[in-house]
C-alpha cells in the first residue's frame, strides 16, 4: 500500500534552471493578509454575530467541560421547528474542536458574550487555512517545468487565489458573523478528494461528515466514482474498499455514539426529528411552492405546508442520489475517467451544494458557501490562468446583497440556479482525460 501523506498531490514542482521561487516573499503576505483577515473578522464579530448558532456552540462546549456530554438538549427558535423549536443539529466534531477555546475564555473570566465572540477565532482560522490549501493546490497545477518563469508566475498566482478565497463575501460573513464552520468541511472535503490512497480519503471523509452532515452530498457522486474506478485511476482492491467505508462511514458513528448513548432522546431529537419540523425559510423551491399554493389554493395551503415540510428534505436526498447515478453512469458510457483535479468529480459535487439552495427547504446564506468554493475549484481546475466564472459569479452575487429584499432574493436565487445548470452541464459534457 501507498505511503500515507494525503498532500503527496498538491506538492509543488518549480520551473527549471535551478532558481527559487520568493516563497518567504508570497507566504510572508500571505501571514500578514491571514492575520489582517482575521483581526477584522474578529472586530466583525465583537460589533455582531448570529445569537442563536453562538448559544448553542457554547453551551454544546460547556457540556462537555463538565462530562455530562448532554450537547444537544438546548432548545431555542420555537417558530424554526415547532413544537418545540430548535437545537444544535450537527455532530460532536465541531464541538469537541471549540472545547478548547471555551476552555480557555471560561479560565481568562470571560462572560457568556465574550465566549460567543471567541469561537469565531477558529472558524476564521479555518477560513485561512482553506485558502492557503487551494493556493497551493492551484500552484501545483499551474507550474511547468517545460516553461521558464512558471516558478515566479506560480508564486505570485498563489498569493491571488489565496487573497481571492477571503474576500469572497460570503466566506468571511459564514465565519465571523454567523459562527459557522462550512470552510472547515470544504477543507476536509478537499484533503479527501486530493488525498493520494484509499485510506487517506476515507479518514478526510470520515472527518467531513463528523463535521456537518451536509457533507454526505459530496460524498455520494465521489463514492460512486470511487466504485467504478474513476478516482486514483483504478478500482479499488476489496481491502482497500473495505477500509474506505469502514473509516468514512464509521469515523462519524464513532463520534456520534458516547453521545447519542448518553442521551438519547436529546440526540434522536436534534439529529432526526428537527430536520422534519424544520420549517421553510429563504428563497428556494419548497417555499415557492408554498407561497403559490396559498395564493391559488388558500383552502389547501395549510396541508400543504405541512407536506412541503414533512417532504422537501427526503425529496432532495432522492434527487442527490437519482442525479449522481445518472452522472456516474454517463462517464462509464463515455469511457471517461475523471482522476484527480479533473473538472467533472468537482463539478458533479458542486451540483449537489447548489442544488439544496434551490430545492432544500432551509436556504440560509452560510449554504452558499459551498457551491461557491466548488466552483472555485472547478475553474481552477479548467483555467488556472484566471477563474473568470467564478470572479464574475462571485461578483455578481455579491452585488445582490446589498439590494433591498426581496429584490436580492429573488436575483440570487435565480444565478444559484443558473449556477446548478452550470454544474450539471459540466459534469455531463466535460471529456475527462483520454477520451
Amino acid at each position: 500500500m501507498r505511503n500515507f501523506n494525503p498532500l503527496k498531490s498538491i506538492s509543488i514542482t518549480y520551473g527549471t534552471g535551478g532558481v527559487t521561487p520568493p516563497l518567504l516573499s508570497r507566504r510572508r503576505w500571505q501571514i500578514i493578509a491571514g492575520l489582517l483577515y482575521v483581526a477584522i473578522g474578529m472586530a466583525s464579530r465583537l460589533h455582531a454575530y448570529n445569537q442563536p448558532d453562538a448559544t448553542w456552540y457554547v453551551y454544546a462546549c460547556q457540556r462537555i467541560l463538565d462530562g455530562s456530554l448532554d450537547i444537544w438538549s438546548r432548545l431555542d427558535e420555537l417558530w424554526a421547528a415547532p413544537p418545540l423549536g430548535m437545537a444544535l443539529t450537527y455532530p460532536p466534531l465541531v464541538p469537541l474542536l471549540l472545547t478548547p477555546w471555551v476552555a480557555v475564555g471560561q479560565a481568562l473570566g470571560l462572560p457568556e458574550s465574550g465566549l460567543h465572540v471567541l469561537i469565531g477565532l477558529p472558524m476564521l482560522l479555518g477560513d485561512v487555512a482553506l485558502a492557503y490549501l487551494i493556493a497551493a493546490t492551484t500552484g501545483a497545477w499551474i507550474a511547468s517545468p517545460a516553461v521558464p518563469g512558471t516558478d515566479r508566475r506560480e508564486s505570485g498566482w498563489q498569493l491571488v487565489i489565496f487573497l481571492l478565497c477571503l474576500l469572497t463575501f460570503v466566506v468571511p460573513f459564514s465565519s465571523a458573523y454567523m459562527g459557522h464552520h462550512e470552510t472547515f468541511v470544504v477543507l476536509l472535503i478537499l484533503l479527501a478528494v486530493r488525498a493520494n490512497n484509499f485510506t487517506a480519503s476515507g479518514i478526510f471523509w470520515g472527518l467531513a461528515i463528523a463535521a456537518k452532515q451536509t457533507a454526505a452530498f459530496a460524498y455520494v457522486p465521489f463514492v460512486l466514482l470511487l466504485l467504478k474506478g474513476a478516482w486514483q485511476e483504478r478500482r479499488p482492491a476489496p481491502g482497500e474498499l473495505i477500509r474506505f467505508v469502514l473509516l468514512s462511514v464509521g469515523i462519524p458513528v464513532a463520534f456520534i455514539l458516547p453521545f447519542w448513548l448518553a442521551h438519547p432522546e436529546s440526540a434522536r431529537y436534534a439529529l432526526l426529528t428537527v430536520e422534519s419540523r424544520r420549517e421553510l425559510y429563504g428563497l428556494n423551491i419548497p417555499r415557492l411552492l408554498d407561497g403559490l399554493a396559498r395564493r391559488l389554493a388558500p383552502g389547501s395551503a395549510a396541508a400543504i405546508h405541512a407536506l412541503l415540510v414533512q417532504a422537501s428534505s427526503p425529496f432532495f436526498l432522492l434527487l442527490i442520489a437519482t442525479t449522481s447515478i445518472v452522472f456516474a453512469l454517463r462517464q462509464r458510457r463515455s469511457g471517461r475517467s475523471p482522476t484527480g483535479p479533473d473538472a467533472p468529480l468537482w463539478a458533479a459535487m458542486g451540483a449537489t451544494f447548489a442544488a439544496y439552495v434551490v430545492f432544500g427547504k432551509w436556504n440560509d446564506t452560510h449554504y452558499q458557501l459551498m457551491p461557491l468554493m466548488f466552483l472555485l475549484m472547478l475553474d481552477l481546475v479548467e483555467r488556472p490562468a484566471f477563474p473568470y466564472v467564478y470572479v464574475l459569479f462571485t461578483f455578481a452575487a455579491t452585488q445582490f446583497y446589498v439590494l433591498a429584499e426581496p429584490v436580492s432574493g429573488y436575483w440570487r436565487f435565480l444565478l444559484y440556479v443558473g449556477l446548478l445548470a452550470y454544474f450539471l452541464a459540466k459534469a455531463w459534457m466535460r471529456p475527462g482525460p483520454g477520451t
